[in-house]
């Protein structure tokens, strides 16, 4: 961990960058406590996502001091609609015993989960610059220099890949926090990009489960000091989804997930009349950003809201009865409710962003109905067994079953319908349950139609489950707490045994304690750390490598800026890995992502390049590109992407190039013949 402590300032700012620019907003709209905590992460993706958009319309350059500008003014907006309300706090206890033991219960238990789970994701990615040798991390950390380059953080101006077009959309909220990071505190990319995912991950996921707990379980000492443990409980995320792509924009809308379904909840069921306004400016604010993270997100909690739509149709059509309405003033919200679902459900589909996923299947049926159900229930869902990410699985262990946490999820399923404000949770589980048997096992028509906002891919629907499950484990403490509180009182000759607030948050600190230490050491757990770790791994030579870059090429990359003067760009293959030359280097790639659109001069320089001798035209690609300097770097990532370069092979045989520097397989060339 050594190292990773020397780039402290880059992880204290990722934090501060993730949440504070939301704590402003969170507290204008009236929320308090955890639940303002727990949804200031959304907040702030709205906040950096919409400054972003904003100043690139504007045209005005990029950075924290705009964000913090942006910060102020959605806080007065937030302030205008609270007073709007009538001024009603949601979240707010009383100074008082109860608030004294929530605090101690959630610090205790939170500081050392969130420690433990921040030393064991480092210690699986290896190091603060290491990068993922995986598809798609050369787009997400060159969008990162990109940014940093032309000031621009715009999701309606990542051209990454379309560099001929003036805008192009790309859920760019990850990139802008990283660039953030990498601003204020001069941190080299991948440690940035590094940080902000830790951060992500083990600060903002179990903030907003702490807002989503404190919400449907009242303040209570004992089941909020246990949110925080249980929420690293399920290892389809945040562990696996850490690992896989790497999907950094899906961790993020993923993370801030239940900081938005908190606000849902309040919007929905614990708010009414005026006082939902604040709750409804939030999860609208929450909308945009999960769209600016990754819009799937939006689509998740659509799904997932269905249930608790009707559960709270449900307390409208009783509160309505109650008052002496008829059946049919009763009934009334109900089909406006589905006529505005369908308006808005047609409405979306009306824009290109999201017609172009519905019904994209890119992922296959690989399993029987009854694997992909065992899977649900067992949570070996997305583990290496079930869906490998690299060639060499036999490295890996088998997926085990995560049988302690999968009883619990059914327990808390079945305890929750015994309740009524828990009543909609199983239903939610139920339909992301349902999502994942759909693209894991059943090919049918309605599977593109349903999962094509996600591809049709089991790992980010099977990343979706601890949304819902998390809160499900801890339904299953709080019926089992409450089954031992009758016992016990039964053998006192009472109805129950009553359990004082600090009573509770000691219970909570010795459970707490005990899922964070005893259950990572598990199989289960111990396989899912070890697949982020490969993940990262850096192997000493292209011979040994799966991945984008070997120890040596590295080496290469760490001094191609003293070779290569500023300005000049670099061309090469980058499915081997020369495309992040201007992530690690701050040279620009002229191929900086294997699915990039060709324009003409890039068309002619990767198919003709050794023909710069013969062919004038090249030459005239090469000046208008900037192109001074090759890097070739040997073995393709998993041997992809073959052929699709031929005029970058044989330059030196050609007379096109010289030598310049080598380190194993890796070469850099220098263009001599334009």
């Amino acid at each position: 961990m050594g190292e990773w402590l020397v780039t402290w300032p880059a992880a204290l700012v990722a934090v501060l960058v993730l949440v504070v620019p939301g704590v402003g907003p969170a507290y204008g709209l009236g929320l308090r406590g955890l639940v303002a905590w727990g949804a200031a992460p959304a907040l702030s993706g709205a906040v950096v996502g919409s400054t972003a958009v904003v100043l690139g319309e504007l045209g005005v350059g990029w950075n924290v001091a705009w964000v913090a500008v942006g910060s102020a003014v959605v806080t007065a907006l937030g302030y205008g609609v609270w007073l709007l309300s009538g001024r009603r706090s949601t979240g707010t206890l009383r100074r008082g015993r109860t608030r004294a033991a929530v605090a101690v219960a959630v610090g205790v238990t939170g500081l050392v989960a969130v420690a433990l789970q921040v030393r064991r994701t480092a210690a699986a990615i290896g190091g603060p610059d290491r990068v993922a040798q995986t598809f798609d991390t050369p787009y997400h950390l060159n969008s990162v220099r990109m940014i940093l380059e032309n000031g621009d953080a715009s999701s309606f101006h990542m051209t990454l890949t379309q560099p001929e077009a003036t805008t192009a959309f790309y859920p760019g909220l990850w990139h802008g926090f990283v660039s953030l990071v990498v601003q204020v505190t001069g941190a080299e990319i991948p440690v940035a990009a590094n940080w902000v995912s830790v951060a992500t991950t083990c600060v903002v996921w179990p903030l907003g489960m702490l807002a989503l707990g404190r919400l449907l379980l009242g303040p209570r000492p004992l089941l909020l000091g246990i949110v925080v443990p249980l929420s690293f409980a399920m290892t389809q995320f945040p562990n696996r989804l850490l690992s896989f792509g790497l999907l950094y924009p899906n961790v993020l809308s993923y993370a801030i997930l239940p900081g938005v379904l908190a606000l849902s909840v309040l919007a929905l069921v614990r708010t009414h009349g005026r006082g939902r306004l604040p709750a409804v400016a939030g999860v609208l604010t929450g909308l945009v950003a999960l769209t600016f993270a990754q819009p799937n997100g939006v689509f998740a909690l659509g799904f997932v809201a269905i249930p608790l739509v009707v559960h709270a149709l449900v307390q409208v059509t009783a509160r309505l009865r109650h008052r002496g309405r008829g059946w049919v003033v009763a009934l009334l919200p109900w089909p406006v409710t589905v006529l505005v679902v369908a308006a808005g459900y047609r409405a979306l589909g009306m824009l290109p962003l999201v017609s172009g996923f519905r019904g994209k299947v890119v992922w296959a049926v690989t399993a029987g109905r009854e694997q992909a159900t065992a899977e649900v229930l067992r949570l070996t869902a997305m583990h290496p067994s079930i869906t490998p990410n690299f060639p060499e699985t036999e490295i890996l262990s088998p997926g085990t079953p995560n049988i302690l946490v999968g009883a619990l999820v059914l327990v808390g399923a079945v305890a929750a319908l015994f309740v009524a404000r828990w009543r909609w949770l199983p239903f939610a589980y139920a339909i992301l349950a349902g999502l994942y048997l759909l693209v894991r096992a059943v090919d049918i028509p309605l599977r593109g139609t349903l999962t094509g906002y996600w591809y049709a891919d089991p790992q980010r629907i099977a990343a979706l489950l601890p949304l819902v499950g998390v809160p499900l484990t801890v339904v299953a403490v709080a019926g089992l707490a409450r089954l031992v509180t009758l016992a016990a009182g039964r053998v006192r000759g009472t109805d129950r045994l009553r359990v004082s607030p600090w009573a509770g948050a000691a219970i909570a600190v010795v459970l707490g304690l005990l899922v964070s230490v005893v259950l990572p050491r598990t199989a289960t757990f111990r396989e899912s750390f070890s697949y982020l770790a490969h993940a990262y791994r850096v192997d000493p030579e292209a011979a040994t490598s799966t991945g984008l870059v070997d120890a040596r090429e590295l080496r290469l990359l760490g001094r191609l800026d003293e070779i290569v003067p500023e300005g000049v760009s670099v061309a090469g293959d980058p499915w081997d890995g020369s495309a992040l030359v201007w992530a690690l280097a701050d040279r620009e790639a002229i191929y900086p992502h294997m699915g990039m659109v060709m324009d003409p001069d890039r068309a002619l320089v990767a198919s003709s390049l050794n023909e710069a001798l013969t062919d004038p035209a090249v030459c005239e690609a090469v000046d208008d590109l900037g192109i001074g300097y090759v890097l070739a770097m040997g073995r393709h990532l998993s041997d992809g992407g073959q052929g699709g370069f031929p005029g970058l092979e044989g330059l030196e045989e050609a007379g096109v190039a010289r030598l310049v520097a080598a380190e194993g397989e890796a070469r850099l060339y220098e263009v001599t013949a334009c």
